[in-house]
């Protein structure tokens, strides 16, 4: 079988996400398999990739947020098609809808996110749950010795992440005078460099809150993850939420909102999660109208999980306070997490998935 894999290797999720899936699966279908990876950015190369006639039945993989391909040389491509799409909204635009619907299989990384197709329509029997991975061979429990207790949170300072809520929820747990715990936050928004000063302006009179900036490699992010004791993660909506993830097969204890993409590994080894109380209200978001607002043209945008300050507050209380039986939950499930979310792993579902008749 010919099989493309098309999408587009960069330091967003989706381009991570992109890398490492290729690699595992060219690693794994490559011996009875041809696989091609194409740009999604290389109209050229798609427009050659679509009218090829090859031989062997063909199955093609197109990674959402890193194919640029028109519809005219979608409808010309031969063989089965799959998007494998991500998002964080509970209603999606119309103008997605269209073309996702040329496709003849959805790939979601999710159980929530399965949901959310079907109920625009979508026959059930065409989307399929297919998680994104983690590299285990970089995210692994490496404690590394520290005084202090120190909570972590990652991800890009927009309202999305619930950054701000962080912020006061540990201000809320902690007093001023109260030494012993520090909040560690990488949080850059790469190509909004104001972001990231506004949030120092927030933090800088603060002492024990330490802003990390810069890009890191994937064995510098791990190195922060075994530096810390515990992983904050009260996102509003999230397509997957890697960091979680990552954190998690470091052998962190993680609190969470149990909403959207996550949930599928969250909800997998719960014993190890400490759930964070939200309200679902509607997505009112700057970013995303910016991003999304004359694709939606006035339509809702569904509905995002909005955290329970005080929860976080308590959560982190507890989390400090009894962090010897939590870190054993933890580390109880890294074996787990690594057979079930290794990239190989992710990448023998897919070609399993690939090959049925």
């Amino acid at each position: 079988m010919h099989i493309n894999l098309i999408g587009q290797i960069n330091s967003s999720g989706i381009g991570n996400h992109f890398a490492h899936f290729s690699k595992a699966f060219s690693t794994l279908a490559g011996m009875g398999h041809r696989v091609r990876i194409t740009n999604g950015r290389d109209i050229s190369a798609l427009g050659t990739m679509c009218y090829r006639r090859p031989l062997a039945p063909q199955a093609s993989i197109f990674f959402w947020g890193g194919f640029g391909i028109y519809n005219e040389h979608l409808d010309a491509l031969s063989g089965k098609k799959i998007l494998w799409c991500v998002f964080e909204n509970s209603t999606l635009p119309d103008a997605w809808l269209e073309t996702w619907r040329r496709f003849d299989e959805l790939w979601i990384p999710s159980e929530w996110g399965r949901a959310v197709l079907i109920a625009h329509g979508f026959d059930p029997a065409h989307v399929i749950v297919m998680p994104e991975g983690v590299d285990t061979g970089t995210f692994f429990p490496n404690p590394i010795a520290h005084e202090k207790f120190r909570f972590l949170m990652v991800g890009k300072y927009e309202g999305r992440k619930s950054v701000d809520e962080t912020l006061g929820a540990f201000r809320q747990a902690f007093l001023p005078g109260d030494l012993s715990v520090e909040l560690w936050l990488k949080c850059d928004y790469f190509g909004r460099p104001e972001r990231t000063e506004l949030l120092r302006s927030k933090v800088q009179d603060d002492p024990r809150i330490k802003l990390i900036s810069g890009d890191f490699d994937a064995a510098g992010i791990a190195e922060i993850y075994n530096s810390v004791d515990a992983f904050v993660f009260p996102s509003k909506a999230e397509g997957f939420g890697l960091p979680g993830l990552e954190a998690m097969a470091c052998g962190l204890p993680i609190m969470a909102t149990f909403y959207s993409g996550q949930t599928q590994y969250l909800n997998d080894f719960p014993d190890a999660v400490l759930p964070i109380d939200y309200t679902l209200m509607p997505l009112s978001d700057p970013d995303y109208q910016s991003l999304y607002g004359t694709l939606y043209d006035g339509q809702s945008m569904g509905h995002w999980a909005v955290p329970d300050l005080s929860s976080i507050a308590s959560g982190m209380i507890r989390l400090k306070d009894s962090i010897v039986d939590w870190r054993e939950k933890a580390r109880h499930v890294v074996g787990q997490l690594q057979l079930r979310y290794d990239w190989l792993s992710i990448a023998r579902l897919g070609l399993g998935q690939i090959e049925k008749k």
